[in-house]
């Protein structure tokens, strides 16, 4: 896909979505390189999706995040991230994150509503000026 996504309009780097073809898909952390880990270690400021899955039919995207063996952020472990892209890929139509908690606990938080995904580079994926035509 080669676009970044980024979360209620926040700068990118603030659990922002990253596809990449050439370094792989992951959630930038980068705007919170002060923060740490339960344990005291240093937060990732990139965390790499593992068990990845993209349908182009349903342009459904499917991957876990995880802090590494025995680390957790507030004590989740682990974050299944399932999303649904619209037709253009301007943003992410629904979907839902299962936090994976260190006790076995989960945790599901939805995508669409209170969560919203655009992607950074709206600029060259709409044509403004067609789009406007077509809301006319």
């Amino acid at each position: 896909m080669g676009s970044t996504f980024v979360q209620n309009y926040k700068d990118v780097g603030l659990i922002s979505l990253h596809f990449d073809e050439k370094i792989g898909n992951y959630v930038s952390f980068e705007g919170y390189a002060t923060r740490k880990l339960d344990d005291g270690s240093q937060f990732s400021s990139r965390l790499p999706f593992s068990d990845q899955s993209y349908d182009q039919n349903e342009r459904k995207f499917c991957g876990v995040v995880s802090y590494g063996d025995n680390r957790a952020k507030h004590g989740v472990k682990s974050q299944k991230w399932e999303f649904i892209f619209d037709t253009q890929f301007v943003s992410v139509l629904s979907g839902k994150m299962v936090l994976r908690r260190v006790y076995g606990k989960e945790k599901t938080v939805p995508f669409g509503k209170d969560i919203c995904y655009t992607n950074a580079n709206i600029k060259n994926v709409v044509d403004i000026h067609d789009t406007v035509k077509r809301l006319e």
